[in-house]
């Protein structure tokens, strides 16, 4: 029984189409993937072949490439138009099953807007769309395949196991997709109350296979001393061999993976003997509480939710920001080097794409955004050692397409590792800041009507296409700290008093930048955002790379009001990027004073 359609028009991506069903067919099997071209016999009616799959498929795939939407018939006519057209009768008949349609976009090509659909077929613009792009085929596919088989619930094809193979590469974060995918082989569709000898066998079989491959891996691993493996193992071995002999009597692969799971990252703890703190992430420009100095190697817990949420840029302006925890930017996350990051995110149900993060702090698997990619009703956990002190900016990556369009919607932040024994001056001393903020830089591309005012739109998804169109010209309607036009001056201006040191920690996840502060100076500024290296001193400006952070450390001397802005007056002024600083204290005549008071000259 075919379980997966592909919908694609020959003119349009029959190349596409190929490759996918081959990938498709290998992960899976041949019955599972319905494509007209090698599922129709020659002689059948063509249509009651297909309205016979439509009728059973579990999920449809429609391939839209760049010609999709503009093809036109032999007398003219756009073919999506016409009601007779087999592409169009088969997406109008799979939208009204009401199964899953991903709109699978090829060779560059972005969502068409609802105006350039015929009524039928607009309800297209809200599923979330996935993009398959030419360098990144494989990798692609292997994140779609992903999520055809939660969809599907149809286990892959058993895999080709080779002498070569090296298990001392399998990643402990993968232990828990690869264990319940082996477990997972010896169900059959429908699960059964109780496993046979078979099902047993292959219980007890991938449980010791994992518990040698996490043994490899944990030996392996650089944790500077920390880890003690010999007892450790010992305990884990014992935990999973009596799981192991529970093997005949598993009602379900699922509890194995809980269990087994869970004595792993007992282990994991118990090996490396570090402790675990929960982060509580805050809204920016505060900074959530932490150590300067580290008190040694942790493990911190830090949870984050994708919330995709309609936010006002400025008055009359509004805007889909697809979020970290909600706020524009993301939360900023502060580690010491030599920490653990354990990351929960989650996708709520309620969102209409798929979500992940790519830190530029991580090492590997893109930053973390191979291993983190969630649907809308999923979540993941993600553990990383911090290596490189720094501020460092991390920010969604779904892939394609939806890398500009996630950032450029919001969905970046920033990271700070602080060295294990604080913050450096030049000359190599320590140094200490009484407060910190985090300002994040957003620039933002939202597209206007024929009558000059901006557009609302009722998804994400709907205000994509005319988004990246704005954003191509490089030139933003706005550009702005934290979120909003105005979002941290009057009543929501950063505050300080005289004689405090003030460490900013900046971020741009797009553009590059060189902020300034009206009336003050950067005592110390890490140039690039490496603890690692010499700061440097009494900067009136500095420089933030494009998709980079940055910190600078100031001693205020001086009450009143600064201004911290952009490094273009039209940007600060025009577009939003400025900051408002009120600092209390008393005015210290010798660095300034007002020599005459304003007064008519002759």
């Amino acid at each position: 029984m075919s379980l997966i359609f592909i919908n694609y028009r020959r003119d349009d991506s029959a190349a596409y189409a190929g490759r996918l069903y081959d990938r498709l067919v290998k992960h899976f099997n041949h019955d599972v993937i319905f494509m007209d071209i090698d599922h129709i016999a020659p002689g059948e009616d063509f249509i009651e072949v297909i309205q016979d799959k439509l009728n059973s498929v579990q999920v449809a795939i429609l391939l839209i490439g760049k010609r999709w939407l503009d093809l036109t018939d032999a007398t003219g006519q756009r073919r999506l138009d016409n009601p007779d057209d087999f592409v169009r009768l088969e997406i109008v008949a799979l939208l009204q099953r009401k199964i899953r349609v991903i709109p699978v976009l090829v060779g560059g090509a972005i969502i068409p807007k609802s105006s350039q659909l015929p009524e039928p077929l607009v309800p297209l613009v809200r599923r979330n769309a996935f993009e398959i792009s030419d360098n990144r085929f494989h990798h692609d596919v292997d994140i779609l395949i992903k999520a055809l088989e939660k969809i599907i619930n149809i286990p892959p094809l058993p895999p080709e196991i080779t002498k070569t193979q090296d298990t001392s590469k399998i990643s402990v974060s993968s232990f828990r997709s690869e264990l319940s995918k082996s477990l997972d082989q010896s169900e059959t569709v429908e699960p059964q109350p109780k496993k046979n000898k078979f099902s047993g066998f292959i219980v007890i079989s991938a449980l010791i296979i994992f518990f040698l491959i996490i043994s490899v891996v944990l030996r392996n691993m650089d944790i500077e001393g920390h880890l003690e493996t010999v007892e450790p193992l010992k305990e884990m071995k014992a935990k999973l061999g009596s799981l192991v002999e529970q093997g005949s009597e598993i009602g379900s692969s699922e509890s194995v993976v809980e269990q087994a799971e869970s004595i792993l990252k007992t282990t994991f703890d118990e090996a490396l003997k570090l402790p675990r703190i929960k982060q509580a992430l805050i809204a920016p420009p505060n900074v959530p509480a932490h150590d300067q100095v580290s008190k040694g190697p942790r493990i911190v817990e830090v949870h984050m939710e994708t919330q995709e949420k309609l936010i006002e840029v400025a008055p009359g302006a509004k805007v889909w920001g697809l979020t970290f925890n909600g706020s524009i930017p993301g939360p900023l996350i502060v580690l010491h080097e030599g920490d653990y990051l354990e990351l929960t995110l989650a996708n709520p149900k309620t969102n209409t794409h798929a979500h992940n993060v790519d830190f530029h702090a991580a090492t590997g698997a893109l930053g973390g955004a191979g291993l983190t990619l969630v649907q809308p009703g999923e979540e993941v956990v993600l553990r990383w050692k911090a290596i490189k002190p720094g501020v460092f900016a991390y920010h969604a990556a779904p892939g394609g397409t939806m890398i500009p369009f996630h950032i450029i919607s919001g969905m970046n932040g920033a990271i700070m590792v602080l060295p294990r024994d604080g913050l450096k001056d030049d000359k190599g001393k320590s140094v200490r800041y009484d407060r910190a903020y985090y300002i994040g830089e957003q620039d933002f591309y939202l597209p206007k009507d024929n009558n000059g005012n901006y557009k609302t739109y009722d998804s994400p998804t709907e205000g994509m296409a005319d988004m990246l169109q704005v954003s191509k010209s490089l030139i933003p309607t706005h550009v702005v700290f934290n979120g909003a036009v105005g979002a941290i001056t009057g009543d929501h201006s950063l505050t300080a008093k005289v004689g405090e040191k003030v460490l900013f920690i900046h971020s741009q996840a797009n553009r590059s930048s060189s902020p300034h502060l009206i009336g003050g100076h950067a005592d110390l500024v890490w140039q690039g955002g490496s603890f690692n290296d010499t700061p440097s001193t009494n900067q009136a400006t500095w420089f933030v790379p494009a998709k980079s952070a940055i910190a600078a450390l100031y001693e205020f001397k001086q009450p009143g009001l600064y201004v911290y802005l952009s490094n273009s007056w039209n940007e600060a002024v025009l577009l939003g990027s400025a900051a408002h600083m009120n600092v209390e204290g008393r005015w210290d005549d010798d660095l300034m004073t007002q020599v005459k008071l304003p007064h008519w000259s002759r």
